[in-house]
This record gives structure tokens, sequence and C-alpha cells, in this order.
């Protein structure tokens, strides 16, 4: 390729409409405006604030860039030399061996090696947070085409920066990697066996990039990801109506996904299989769980976590903005750990949105479920932990609460928004906390 040629890729806005549905929703718009009740705090909890502020500077002064790697809690990089297991292949392979015992090599190759680690850590941290400019111009250095990077795995996990874009939702980053990426890496499977196709139909999410995919990769809907369960089963399975009916419209008649999806419908069409998960809706926000419990949870646990709003909250999402402990936990019963992790289209748990209203008792809850929930950010453009949303919220109680279970995944970067929010925070007679 020619050093002049540019790779154009011709991409919508991120916010694109047709990615993210903006409908009002009368009920969700409604809770949404609950979400930040006011409660009473004794000023004794205004000293607890501050002292744990203090506690977090001292502790992150410290802090260096050679740290980037704490970014990717407890991450292996695997280059692109690396086999499935992780293991380095043989000497005297047809590429160049990497990151040897350091005794091998030549300086030069060990400065190179080092550099590749480097760049493959700043590729996940830039798929995670979206930022396709910043990997377009520091990583793929303005020729994304035939780099080695796009298929190279980027996490423990083997993700590829195509799984790991499209795990966090973002259109733009993914459909740019998709226009750069050939029909067989497409086909490239994390760990756990999923492709990106399989983890778009999982989330529902990005409707336009899976359809991207599709036209790139015909073959995609009719690879099994973990479980043997097909991409059609999985969108219809978490309540993902438009990711459904496009999967359907694909599927290949007689094809094992096509008996898969129809096991799943019991004989029923698409718009009555979707009005079930609308009726599940109503029933948690009436806060009704005896009826919940009997026409839906009782029968199958896909309800527990489900979509059941256009919004892409889950009952736990919605039970969490009500307020109802309990709805919150009775679900955690029937949800496994990870479910507490599901994200609704905004991007945002329900243990974020717990943080974010004051929930204290309900994040409580969950984080007695999922301990790693306190370390899942936020969508916004800040990218926060729920901590910071807590304080930005003024809610006092419940940064107390999480900065006990968050200090471990404060970085560097989170340190001082969060200061401001802490020296802003007002108590109920309007001074600012720290001279209260």
């Amino acid at each position: 390729m020619s050093t002049n040629d540019e790779v154009k890729v011709d991409m919508p806005p991120e916010n694109d409409e047709n990615e993210l549905d903006t409908s009002p929703q009368e009920h969700d718009d409604e809770i949404a405006r609950d979400t930040a009740t006011a409660s009473e705090y004794e000023s004794s909890s205004q000293e607890k604030v501050m002292s744990l502020l203090d506690q977090t500077v001292r502790n992150t002064t410290t802090a260096s860039d050679n740290e980037i790697s704490e970014e990717i809690v407890h991450t292996k990089i695997l280059l692109p030399h690396e086999d499935q297991a992780g293991t380095s292949k043989p000497a005297g392979s047809s590429e160049k061996e990497i990151l040897g015992d350091g005794t091998s090599l030549p300086q030069e190759d060990q400065i190179d090696d080092l550099k590749i680690t480097e760049d493959l850590k700043k590729l996940y941290i830039y798929a995670r947070d979206g930022k396709w400019d910043q990997a377009y111009r520091e990583i793929f250095k303005r020729h994304p085409k035939n780099s080695k990077y796009l298929t190279a795995g980027i996490s423990d996990n083997r993700d590829i920066a195509l799984h790991v874009a499209v795990a966090e939702n973002h259109p733009k980053f993914v459909n740019n990697l998709v226009e750069c990426m050939t029909k067989e890496d497409l086909d490239i499977k994390n760990n756990e066996g999923n492709t990106a196709f399989f983890l778009a139909a999982e989330s529902g999410i990005l409707v336009n990039s899976a359809m991207n995919m599709y036209e790139k990769n015909k073959d995609l809907p009719s690879i099994p990801g973990k479980g043997e369960r097909y991409p059609i089963y999985v969108a219809a399975y978490h309540g993902h109506k438009e990711m459904t009916e496009f999967l359907y419209k694909v599927k290949v008649e007689g094809s094992l996904e096509e008996k898969a999806i129809n096991k799943l419908l019991k004989n029923k069409t698409l718009s009555e299989f979707f009005e079930d998960f609308k009726s599940l809706r109503r029933l948690v926000l009436k806060d009704d769980w005896d009826k919940a419990y009997e026409d839906f949870l009782k029968e199958n646990k896909m309800y527990s976590i489900a979509t059941i709003s256009d919004r892409g909250n889950t009952a736990l999402h919605i039970a969490v903005v009500a307020n109802s402990s309990k709805f919150v936990r009775r679900l955690g019963k029937y949800m496994q750990k990870e479910d507490l992790a599901i994200k609704n289209r905004d991007g945002n748990t329900a243990f974020y949105l717990a943080a974010l209203s004051g929930r204290v008792e309900l994040a409580k809850l969950m984080f007695k479920k999922n301990d790693e929930l306190p370390k899942i950010r936020g969508s916004n453009k800040k990218k926060m932990l729920p901590i910071h949303a807590a304080a930005e919220q003024d809610h006092k109680q419940m940064v107390e609460f999480l900065y006990t279970v968050s200090e471990k995944h404060l970085e560097e970067g989170d340190v001082y928004p969060l200061l401001r929010s802490l020296i802003c925070m007002t108590d109920l007679s309007g001074k600012h906390a720290l001279h209260s």
C-alpha cells in the first residue's frame, strides 16, 4: 500500500438515531425524573466524605504513567504472534519472535516489542472508550487496512478491538473497524467462543453495525457463540426486538438457528413474544411482584434479564429507578452474578442508576451479589465510575458506601473530577460541604 493511500470510512455520527432509540417513553421518563429524590444527612456525613477525599488524593498522588496496565484490570495482552492459549510460537517460526526472556533478542528488538505491547494496551483503552480518531492516528498510523492490530488479542479473554468496541457500544469505532477487516477477520472468536457479531446480537443495541458486519460476512448469523446458542436466539432471549427482527429476516430456512428461535417462540409470532415483555414492564412499574412472578418469572429465567423497555432497561433497571427494594431483592435470586452487569441502551448498569439516584439500600443489595459492579463505568462522555456519579448528584451517604468498595478502582484521571464534585457537594442548607 502506498504511503499516500488513505483509508476512507463513511460513518454515521456516534449518536445515530438508527443506533439509539430516542423516542420518548412515558413511564421511563416519569421514573427518570424521580431518580434524584432528596434525603436528610447528618453533618458528620460531610466530614466523612471529606476525610475519604483526603485519603483518596494521598493514595493516588504516587501514580505514574507506567501504571497504564492497571486500567485494564488484570488484562494480559496477547500479541499477534501468540496462539489462542496465549503461548508464544516456538523460535524459528516465520514471524518474528516477540517477548522472549530478554536474553535471546537484541536490545533494539526488545524496544520494538515493548512498543507493540504498549500499543495494544492503548488500543484496548481507545476501543473501550470509543476513541477512533486516536486509534486511527496513533495505532493504525492512518493505514488500518491489513494492520496486524486488527486481529490482535488485546485482553485476557482474547478479545480483539472489534469485540471490545461492540461490547462498549461504540458504533463509529465498530463500523470503521468492519470497513477495514476481511470477511475472515469477522469470524474471529474470543476465549468464550463468541464473535463480535454474536456480542452485537446479545447486546441488541448496534443493529446498524450488525447489518454492516452481515453485509461483509453473511455466515455470521449461523456461527454459534457460548453455550452453542445462535445470535438470533440470544437477541430474542434478551428482549431485543429490532435486532431479532433483523436476524429473523436473514435467517436461512431449515437452518439450526431457525430451529433455535422457533423453539424459543413456542408457536408465538414475534409480536406476541415481545408483547409479554411489555406486560412485565407494566407490572414492575406497579410494584406488583406476585403477579410478575406468577405470570413470567416463575416460568422462565429469561424474563429476569430481558430488555423490557425501548430504552433497553431490564426489570432490575426499572425496579431500581422505581425504588422497589422488594423487586430488587427478589430478582437477585433469579439472576447470576454476571446478569447484574447488564447495561441498558444508555450503557448503564442498574447499579450505576442506583448510585446516580442515591439508592444506597439497593446498591448494597446488588453489591452483595456482584462485588465487581462499582468498577463498571457509566455511558456519559466522562465515563464516570458510580462513585463519581453519586458525588455529582450530592448523594453523600452513597459516596461514603461506594468509597469503601471503589478505592481500588480509582484511576489517576478519576481523582480530580471527583475532588471537584465533592467540593461542590452541598448540604440541605445550601452550604458547601467543604465549609459546613
